[in-house]
């Protein structure tokens, strides 16, 4: 449509409705894909408290799904996003003969990255990153600043001195082994996470990879044609393949991937969670062994919450509490708690949940939390060099 085809309408209106029309399929787009972000969230979450018998679900609007959501849709996103990038600009620079915008080494420089920060942000505990900030920050800047300044060198000496161009394009592999010697030791400390995590969500890795190729096929086929209704139909079948493809791959993340996200951020992971104390006001109905007793061996008694009262002569407690727990989920008005025993293995982990009434309870206590005791980066690299000069000088 131009702005001469209806009576009245300058070319100002026309641009302005153009914007105006342009302003509401985006708001639109947004409110879809945050819609399917929670809807992926809530579904995932669901399936996770359902296998420790949570059906209790509280409030339907919590920012915590959007969070779940967004970890699920980053898998395919941050390596699909740059591979995508990658064939359109080769597209397009084939068709158009154009100067070649993004190298093969640059795309896997980027994934390597992309993958390094989603695995940090997605299994290490809140304090991971303040703890190796500076290996992350050096290694960021090397890969980063790095590839730049070696691609600027090519592109320069490639006019001038070609001889000296090939031997600077080359410096590409050593820099990317170098910057994957570097993530590796930054997340070296979450090693067995990641390959427990690894070994059980290659079915979910699968599904990824099989939607991504369907996608693509699916596109392909559907620009071949200008037939509307094959187009329709292909879109129907892709759709409906897509869907079940979507269910199952939600299914196993909240299996395979779910419970090593620190329950910090949302996910099922409680063994860096501190332990609570809650305090309360009847113990009917609660098991045993989740109560405190002071006189069970290996009873921890806490100052200022554990006290007995002076005239009782039994010594009964003032203050009834369980012991050290793991709050599990809360909701308005139920509290659901289980023994932190073998929450050092999320994946294996299946407590026995047990629900406390809002309405039973004075208060609950978060204890401090403990260090893992996982070895730093710098620790690390300075038991590795020490093994090296130890080996060397026994060769000498």
């Amino acid at each position: 449509m131009s702005a001469g085809s209806q009576p009245g309408l300058d070319l100002a209106d026309y641009q302005g409705l153009r914007y105006a029309k342009r302003l509401e399929t985006i708001s639109r787009l947004v409110v879809a894909i945050g819609a399917l972000i929670y809807a992926t969230g809530f579904l995932v979450v669901i399936t996770f408290l359902g296998k420790m018998g949570i059906r209790d679900f509280g409030d339907i609007f919590r920012a915590k799904y959007i969070h779940v959501g967004m970890l699920y849709w980053l898998i395919p996103v941050l390596p699909g996003g740059p591979i995508l990038a990658f064939f359109a600009l080769k597209r397009q620079q084939t068709l158009r003969r154009t100067k070649e915008l993004m190298r093969p080494s640059s795309l896997f420089l980027t994934i390597q990255l992309v993958i390094f920060i989603y695995v940090v942000v997605l299994i290490a505990r809140p304090e991971f990153v303040h703890l190796e900030s500076h290996w992350i920050a050096g290694t960021l800047l090397w890969t980063v600043v790095g590839m730049r300044i070696i691609n600027a060198a090519a592109d320069r000496l490639k006019e001038r001195k070609p001889r000296l161009w090939k031997w600077a394009a080359m410096l590409r592999m050593p820099h990317i082994a170098v910057s994957l010697g570097l993530e590796l030791i930054c997340i070296y400390p979450l090693r067995q996470q990641i390959f427990e995590m690894f070994w059980r969500s290659v079915i979910t890795m699968s599904v990824f990879v099989v939607a991504g190729m369907l996608t693509w096929r699916f596109i392909s086929l559907a620009n071949y044609t200008n037939d509307l209704d094959e187009k329709s139909h292909l879109w129907v079948a892709g759709s409906a393949l897509l869907c079940g493809l979507y269910l199952f791959s939600v299914f196993s993340f909240a299996y395979s991937i779910y419970p090593f996200v620190p329950a910090e951020r949302g996910g099922g992971n409680y063994s860096y969670t501190a332990d609570v104390l809650v305090l309360l006001v009847d113990t009917t109905g609660i098991p045993s062994d989740l109560l405190y007793n002071a006189k069970r061996p290996g009873a921890i008694s806490y100052t200022g919450i554990d006290r007995t009262a002076e005239d009782n002569p039994k010594g009964q407690e003032v203050n009834p509490r369980t012991k050290a727990v793991k709050l599990i989920e809360q909701t308005s008005s139920w509290v659901y708690i289980a023994s932190p025993d073998g929450c050092k293995q999320p994946a294996e982990w299946k407590p026995h949940v047990t629900a406390l009434q809002t309405a039973a309870i004075k208060s609950i206590v978060a204890l401090p939390v403990e260090e893992d005791g996982s070895k730093r980066a710098n620790q690390l690299c300075y038991e590795w060099w020490h093994s090296f000069r130890s080996a060397l000088t026994r060769l000498i």
